[in-house]
């Protein structure tokens, strides 16, 4: 077993991306590389399907969280 790499800024914008899409339902799949979330990406991109019915509100929540996360 691989151990996991924790940046803390890495894990703190992950934990409050997901925590925020889950809080305001909005419907999306990680589509690959996800054993190492949300403490990290495993030094890989994050590939994320949104529903179509969710992007605008999708947009939102990013754009709040890369601000809370000073990103």
């Amino acid at each position: 077993m691989s151990k996991i790499k924790i940046r803390t800024g890495e894990y703190f914008f992950l934990k409050k991306l997901f925590k925020t899409l889950n809080k305001n339902k909005i419907v999306y799949c990680v589509l690959r590389n996800y054993n190492q979330l949300p403490a990290s990406t495993g030094d890989s991109d994050l590939d994320i399907l949104i529903s179509k019915n969710h992007v605008v509100e999708f947009y939102h929540v990013l754009n709040n969280v890369l601000e809370e996360c000073n990103g």
